[in-house]
């Protein structure tokens, strides 16, 4: 495995039984994980040296993957065993997916869509690139750490470094424009929202961002049911499924990591505010799955 091969790999998927076959659960399992904070693993993979790469823990019985953990470094055993290299978490990174990524999932991405079909591909171990990674999470409720996989890329790719201050000037511009969204459609948003944020309520344009509730990558729309109105930290966090809209009381949902900071605690259960004309009120079918993925 070459480096640049090696820098690509940000998980491992490892394959682990678990129900009524083997007589251990997902749940307690996990709680031995917690407790022992490591995993011992064959020497082809010391190459998980701990820069916020991943095990993905797939359970055989579910079909599912239904765990992930973080390693915080990898070490060599003393003890002459086949799996003598020593993968140590980092304290508190086990996460129990409330909704486990079946197979079917697993297969719509680009170089497992035999995942586990044949005897070759049953191995008990299987590299993720960072491409696969941000696939595979987009709807597991784990899109802070595709972020960090991105941040990462972007890092070893230098553009936090820009050569001089009109690119720097140039790159500051671009990321405000990308957030904002497309002209047409942030201005369509801007006029039936009265230019105000629909969740804080701020008038100040210039923070003021178009929002999909549902990727344009995967809708392919721009109409104004697929968006909202969003200040940019708002929108940040509408993106990271940290924050959402209940489709059914039409008020703000925060995740329970969120409602631990008071500025954004203070806006779970408040009233949204949408748009007079129903036909242009947010698509309720597409805020009920963003509000799904946030809540599980």
């Amino acid at each position: 495995m070459t480096t640049r091969e090696k820098g690509e790999i940000v998980a491992v998927i490892v394959k682990i039984h678990f129900g009524e076959e083997s007589g251990v659960y997902p749940e307690s399992y996990l709680k031995e994980l917690r407790y022992e904070h490591a995993w011992n693993t064959p020497r082809k993979y010391k190459h998980l040296d701990g820069r916020g790469k991943r095990l993905l823990l797939y359970d055989g019985t579910r079909k599912s993957i239904t765990a992930e953990v973080e390693i915080g470094r990898v070490r060599k055993l003393k003890t002459a065993t086949k799996y003598r290299w020593r993968n140590e978490f980092v304290p508190g990174s086990v996460r129990i997916f409330r909704a486990p990524i079946p197979v079917a999932s697993l297969r719509k991405i680009d170089g497992f869509e035999e995942f586990g079909v044949y005897r070759r591909d049953r191995t008990p171990y299987r590299n993720v690139s960072r491409k696969q990674y941000a696939a595979l999470v987009r709807g597991a409720g784990a899109a802070k750490v595709g972020v960090s996989v991105e941040q990462e890329a972007a890092e070893s790719k230098g553009a936090y470094s820009p050569a001089s201050e009109e690119e720097s000037r140039k790159r500051v511009w671009r990321s405000i424009a990308l957030r904002r969204g497309q002209r047409k459609f942030r201005d369509r948003l801007l006029q039936i929202y009265d230019r105000r944020c629909c969740v804080t309520g701020t008038k100040t344009e210039e923070v003021l961002e178009a929002a999909h509730i549902k990727p344009y990558a995967e809708s392919g729309t721009n109409v104004s049911r697929n968006g909202l109105l969003l200040r940019s930290d708002i929108h940040v966090l509408f993106d990271l499924f940290l924050i959402s809209i209940n489709p059914v009381t039409k008020s703000v949902f925060c995740s329970d990591q969120l409602r631990t900071v008071p500025v954004y605690a203070r806006l779970h259960g408040k009233k949204v505010k949408f748009p007079r004309t129903t036909t242009e009120q947010p698509a309720l079918a597409l805020l009920r799955e963003h509000y799904d993925q946030t809540k599980a």
